[in-house]
């Protein structure tokens, strides 16, 4: 819900993401509004409302799929 993206979430998209999901939208991707996570990018939707899971932003911070973020990270 709301009160979990923005104590889990939120704060690890500036440190993390800004640099380059924002006015850069590297891959077509924005990550500073809801919209924009919603609409996603040249991979598609960054998340899935209600299913964290199939979320690739989830799984790119997870670093459980083919996609790891942040780049560079191990």
């Amino acid at each position: 819900g709301p009160d979990f993206f923005e104590n889990n979430v939120r704060p690890v998209l500036p440190e993390n993401c800004y640099d380059c999901h924002t006015s850069a939208e590297m891959a077509g991707l924005r990550v500073d509004s809801r919209e924009r996570l919603l609409q996603g990018g040249k991979s598609g939707p960054a998340v899935i409302p209600g299913d964290p899971d199939k979320s690739l932003l989830i799984q790119a911070v997870r670093q459980s799929g083919d996609l790891k973020m942040p780049k560079g990270a191990s």
